[in-house]
């Protein structure tokens, strides 16, 4: 209930009892009825008791439809809530690189971390799927190296994501050393469609012995680079010669001077 109702229903509760107080004070006849102190005091009883029975049970019911409506609204922004799932395709990234010419957006994300001489760069090449029940837009992507965030691509635009679909787009992070690398935090900011705002922070999965769980950077074929790049082929039937040869150039040459992100590790949100 507005501050408005409240403060008309404290009017005429003061009013009623200043009128019926002067008139508790004379002796006046009203056709019949002689207005005494006996009567107006039962009268005066019954009527605030009938006031607070009426303002009680006003305020129940607008608390029950407050609660109501804010149920209501929780459920309307579930129902249209997004869930981004990712993985690492390997494929990704020479693909987005082979692609660039024929975009005219920039849909991937470039983090620079200009405090550090280290020329090295990581990638994480995602394929993001939105298995939520709304779409997303991806208003943020951020880079962390214990706790610092880094220099975002002042070329960020937002990107959609529809329900059900997938979008494939790499993040580059450069000037990581294998230190900064294991300490290295991404966070991705996204909003629903009636702007609910969500951010996941996902990072480099680390093995057992609590190493980063990156490709082999010796591109050659019994590394797990060479063969995960061959299941990408064959999941996107990529079958001309020159196709793989230009996809197997760009990984080597990537391996050499950076690294790609085989695993991820996603903070649970709370």
């Amino acid at each position: 209930m507005s501050k408005k109702y409240f403060l008309t229903i404290a009017i005429i509760i003061i009013i009623a009892i200043i009128i019926l107080f002067c008139i508790d004070t004379q002796d006046f006849v009203l056709k019949i009825f002689r207005l005494n102190m006996e009567f107006w005091s039962s009268l005066i009883s019954t009527i605030i008791g009938a006031i607070i029975g009426a303002v009680v049970t006003i305020l129940g019911i607008n608390l029950t439809l407050t609660e109501q409506k804010k149920q209501s609204k929780i459920d309307l922004f579930n129902s249209h809530r997004p869930y981004l799932r990712y993985r690492i395709s390997i494929g990704v990234y020479p693909y987005r690189i082979i692609d660039q010419k024929q975009r005219t957006a920039v849909l991937d994300y470039e983090i620079c971390n200009s405090n550090s001489s280290d020329d090295q760069f990581v990638i994480f090449p995602l394929d993001v799927e939105n298995v939520g029940l709304g779409l997303a837009f991806i208003t943020d992507v951020k880079a962390e190296v214990d706790g610092k965030t880094l220099d975002k691509d002042k070329k960020f635009r937002e990107k959609i994501i529809n329900k059900g679909e997938n979008s494939v787009f790499y993040i580059k992070v450069t000037g990581v050393s294998h230190v900064d690398l294991k300490n290295l935090k991404l966070k991705i900011t996204y909003k629903s469609f009636f702007g609910e705002i969500e951010t996941d922070t996902i990072s480099v999965a680390k093995r057992e012995d609590g190493e980063l769980q990156c490709f082999n950077r010796e591109f050659e074929k019994s590394s797990d680079s060479y063969k995960e790049l061959e299941k990408y082929f064959e999941k996107k039937n990529i079958k001309k010669y020159n196709d793989k040869r230009i996809y197997r150039k760009t990984t080597e040459e990537t391996l050499k001077r950076g690294y790609i992100v085989k695993e991820l590790f996603k903070e649970e949100t709370t």
